[in-house]
């Protein structure tokens, strides 16, 4: 420090803080605007958060859901129906209405058979955890280290 005092070219310890601040800046709207979008203190305001936000925000096409489950049509007759078409929208209607209990029945069917294979393999493990630990104990009295003494 002190040696670096006394060298010719030394010219004080604040010399080039004074320059950079002797002069006052002037910079336009734009530049001070774009320099607050490339600012970045902790990923805010950079390149690729706005590009992203710009992205996050812009409309999305709208993509169309078909219902899967249509609801079974209703006999409901009307003024103008015939009895021949009245009798085939109750069919119809039948059909449908059987069709929803027979899924039912099935789902239920399914869930009980998952229940039972459930209960029989928590029942087997069991049986195999059971077995091993009478194993254990016997392997254990058998190696038993204490010797009869004669």
């Amino acid at each position: 420090g002190r040696i670096a005092q006394t060298l010719p070219g030394y010219t004080g310890p604040a010399f080039g803080a004074k320059m950079a601040t002797a002069t006052p800046r002037e910079f336009s709207e734009e530049q001070l605007n774009q320099a607050r979008g490339e600012a970045t203190f902790l990923g805010q305001g950079s390149k690729g958060s706005r590009t992203m936000s710009a992205s996050a925000m812009a409309p999305q096409p709208c993509t169309s859901v078909p219902a899967t489950q249509q609801p079974p049509p209703t006999a409901t007759p009307s003024p103008g129906m015939d009895a021949k078409a009245q009798a085939a929208a109750e069919l119809e209607a039948a059909v449908a209405a059987a069709k929803a209990e027979a899924a039912m029945e099935l789902q239920a069917a399914v869930a009980a058979a998952k229940a039972e294979a459930a209960a029989e393999m928590q029942a087997a493990v069991a049986a195999v955890k059971a077995e091993a630990a009478a194993e254990m104990q016997a392997v254990a009295a058998s190696a038993s280290p204490v010797a009869e003494v004669t």
